[in-house]
C-alpha cells in the first residue's frame, strides 16, 4: 500500500518520459499483484489524505472548491491510474477497475465539497463539445 503510494509521488515528479514510464510499470506490477483488500485500503488511504490536506487550509472563501495540496493529490493519483489505465500490458484490467472505482470516489469528494463551500443543495455540470451538449446533475 504504501508502495502505490510512493509510485504515485515518482510518476507525478518523474523527470523524463522513460523514467515515468518505468514507474507506471512498476505501478501496473503492484497493482496487478496486489488483492483487492489492499487496493482497497490504498484508495481509502488517499482518500482520507485528501480530506486532510482540504481541512489544513483556512476555510474555503465562497466559489473555492478546496485546498490547492488536496486538488493536486486527486490529479496525480488519477495521474498515475490513468497513465497505468494506457499502459498496453498484462493487468491493465486491474488498474482500469481500479482508475473506475477512483473516479466514482473524487466525483463524491468533489462535489460533496462544491456542496459544503457554496451551501448549494445540488451541482449541475454542463460541457459543450461541438454539436454535443452532456449535462450532469448530483
Amino acid at each position: 500500500m504504501q508502495r502505490l503510494h510512493s509510485l504515485v509521488d515518482e510518476i507525478d515528479d518523474a523527470d523524463s518520459t522513460a523514467e515515468r514510464d518505468a514507474r507506471v510499470r512498476e505501478f501496473v506490477e503492484t497493482v496487478s499483484s496486489a488483492n483487492d483488500a489492499v487496493l482497497e485500503l490504498w484508495l481509502d488511504a488517499e482518500e482520507q489524505e485528501i480530506t486532510a490536506l482540504a481541512a489544513q487550509a483556512p476555510a474555503a472563501r465562497h466559489g473555492q472548491l478546496a485546498p490547492a495540496a488536496a486538488l493536486l493529490r486527486v490529479q496525480a493519483v488519477t495521474k498515475a491510474l490513468g497513465l497505468a489505465a494506457n499502459s498496453v500490458q498484462k493487468g491493465v484490467r486491474k488498474v482500469r477497475n481500479l482508475l473506475n472505482k477512483w473516479i466514482g470516489r473524487m466525483q463524491t469528494w468533489l462535489v460533496g465539497t462544491v456542496k459544503q463551500s457554496t451551501g448549494a443543495t445540488a451541482v449541475s455540470l454542463e460541457v459543450e463539445l461541438g454539436p454535443v451538449s452532456i449535462g450532469l446533475s448530483w
